[in-house]
This record gives structure tokens, sequence and C-alpha cells, in this order.
């Protein structure tokens, strides 16, 4: 199997390993992400309206991590 070096920026690695799944290679982890289609491919909307409801997910999540992050330190601090 030929292979290839790739440099890519450190946020990049993080993202990528956050998303590594056990038994899997950073090169599965690419693979996969890169093979996903489009949600607009999966319906009639817009590639707007697709990258729209994508940017709102995606704050919604974020929130979501604030939020649990915010609760673990609570936890912490009520158990100390």
């Amino acid at each position: 199997m030929a292979t290839k070096s790739v440099t890519i920026k450190e946020s990049a690695y993080e993202i990528l390993k956050s998303r590594k799944e056990e038994n899997e290679s950073f090169s599965d982890v690419i693979e996969r992400i890169a093979n996903r289609r489009p949600i607009t491919d999966l319906t009639d909307i817009s590639k707007e309206e697709g990258d729209r409801i994508a940017d709102e997910v995606e704050k919604v999540r974020e929130e979501i991590e604030e939020e649990i992050d915010d609760n673990s330190e609570k936890v912490s601090e009520a158990v100390k």
C-alpha cells in the first residue's frame, strides 16, 4: 500500500482525533468523513439552506457541550 505524508494544522489533527473510532486509522477517518453525502443530496433543499441548517446544528452542539462542561465543573465542585 502506497502512503503519502500530509501536513495539517494541530487544530485539524485534534478534530480528526476526536472523530477517530477505537480501531480506526486516521486514513479511515478521512475517508469516512470525505465520503459522506451532503444532506442536500438527500433532500430538495438548496445548498444554502443546507449550510444554514448545518451552522445552526453546530451552534446548538457547541451550546450543549458548554452546558455539559459547566455542569461537570459544578458536580466536581460539589463533590470536593
